[in-house]
Order: C-alpha cells, then structure tokens, then sequence
C-alpha cells in the first residue's frame, strides 16, 4: 500500500523562495512541416534568477539574450550545438537589452540603459568589450537591422513609441510613423519586414519597405505583440500556456497549434526561430506550481 507524505520542508522553500516573478529562456526542436506543427526536446538554456529574455539566432545558428547578471543585464550566448553559454558584455554602469548581430560584421548591437536613466542604441565589439553609440540623442527602444548600414528602430517619444529607418552610410534617419509596438521582424522571402501599428486605436500588423517607406496592412492583432515568422509563411504568437499559429496570406484566425501546460511554464511571450527552421527559442514564466506538484508526486509515488 502506498503512503501520502506531507510536503517535505524543502520544497515549501522551493515554492516560496521562487514567488517573485521571472523569466527563462527555452529552447525546443521545432518541427513546422506540411504534416504539422511539434515542439520537442524542451532544454532550459539560459537557468538564471531573474530576467533572461530577447532572445535572438544569429546567421550562424548562436543564441543571443539578455541576461540578469549582478542585478543588470548582460549579453550571452548560448551555442545549440555543445550546450556552451558566454557571456559577450559586462558594462557594471549598464544593462544591456535586445541583442542583435549586425549584418556583414562581428560586433553586435544592443540597447544600452545606464544606471543613470540614459537610454541609447550602441555597438559592442566582443572581443575588446568597447561599445560606442550608433544613434547619439535617439531613445531606441527595439531594433531590426537590415544590411551593415541600414536598421528600422523605435524610439521613445512621450508616452509612446516612434517607428524609424537609419542610413547609417548617408547619415539620414526618417521617421515613419507614431504609436507602433515592440516588434519589428523580417519577413521571409521579402525585402519588408513587419511591425505593429497602433494609430487611432487599432493595432495592425503592417508590412515596410525599408528603402522606399512603402506600407501595407497585413492583418488585424488583437492581444500579444510578440511574433515569430516561418519561412512558410505562418506567423507565431504565445498566449498563456499555448503556442498561436496563422497564416495571413491564407486566413486571419489564430490556431492552438501547442499546448505547453505540463511543461511547468506560464505566460509565454518573445519567440525567435534560427535559419534552419528546426530550432525554436521562446521567453516564459517557470510554473513553480507545476514543479513542486511532480516532485510531491514523486515523493508520494515511493513506497
């Protein structure tokens, strides 16, 4: 006959010590098919108290995010392929946020906050730990580079954020449009990539030309602003414990495509997918409930 054991002490500790909210960052084998949608393999990559989320692949299929480290963020690096993390900033004065690889280069950019308030957009070199400004007075808030002279960005004006295209090689920055979102995301197998407007009240997933300014509307989002483009054209969103899918070339509504409930995570958000669409990074809240009930039921399960 088996025995129902009270919660043991150091779980009550577990549960309560692990109260504050955070955020890890998962990875999984993505498998997005004509046969259908899986993720498998779960692996916690980054396993860090506190904020770890922006996740972003490089070319070269590397892992890049910000990551708490000494209560400000720092830039890692994870590599999918030994399971190997680095850490590639440590700027005591600043924390780093949004990490992207600048095209035709090995320096990367990222959005610096000093403890000072300052908030710019600069460019870190690896290897020598310098960074420098690249927009000197712009409060950039998210960016999407486009070629290694070329990045669309927003920028905090007021109460709100601004959409921008700079040219770095011409020294010209225009601004496009006021009130957009957080997400700015190439889209496969076109020159545009996509953002989130959000003018007289609607919220629309729009498409830009980055050298012609040119838009197009693509469809109407309600909810989450954190996407992710397949190179099959489906788009990606989180919602709670489910991973979203929609094809807007084809309809407007989302499918639960995965349900990730039992994986003992909550409150997906930010996603990113590498070059070779088998590998798909997502940002979510550890469910410390659903952990500390499987080790009670294994604790209970022993004879």
């Amino acid at each position: 006959m088996k025995n129902t054991y009270p919660l043991p002490f150091f779980l009550l500790l577990f549960s309560l010590g692990f109260s504050q909210m955070e955020t890890e960052i998962y990875l999984f084998d993505l498998d997005a098919s004509d046969n259908g949608f899986s993720l498998t393999n779960m692996k916690n990559i980054s396993q860090n108290t506190g904020y770890d989320s922006q996740p972003f692949f490089t070319p070269e299929g590397m892992l890049l995010f910000a990551s708490n480290r000494g209560g400000l963020t720092d830039i890692a690096e994870y590599n999918p392929a030994d399971g190997t993390k680095r850490w590639l900033t440590y700027t005591p004065i600043r924390g780093e946020y949004s990490p992207m690889s600048i095209p035709g280069s090995n320096d990367i950019a990222a959005i610096g906050l000093d403890t000072t308030g300052l908030q710019r957009l600069y460019r870190y070199n690896p290897k020598t730990q310098k960074s420098k400004k690249i927009l000197e007075d712009a409060k950039v808030g998210y960016q999407l580079w486009i070629d290694k002279k070329t990045f669309a960005a927003t920028v905090l004006e007021e109460n709100r954020m601004d959409l921008i295209v700079a040219h770095l090689g011409e020294g010209s920055t225009r601004k496009y449009q006021k009130d957009v979102g957080r997400s700015l995301l190439k889209i496969p197998g076109s020159d545009r990539f996509s953002y989130v407007s959000k003018e007289n009240g609607q919220s629309l997933l729009k498409s830009m030309d980055p050298l012609s300014g040119a838009t197009d509307s693509i469809i109407s989002i309600n909810g989450s602003e954190d996407f992710c483009w397949l190179n099959n054209g489906m788009l990606l969103t989180g919602k709670g414990t489910q991973v979203l899918g929609m094809n807007p070339a084809k309809n407007n509504n989302w499918n639960v495509l995965v349900d990730l409930k039992d994986k003992g995570i909550k409150n997906i958000s930010r996603m990113a997918v590498n070059a070779e669409q088998n590998t798909l990074a997502l940002v979510a809240e550890p469910d410390y409930t659903i952990v500390v009930n499987r080790q009670v039921d294994t604790y209970n399960a022993r004879e």
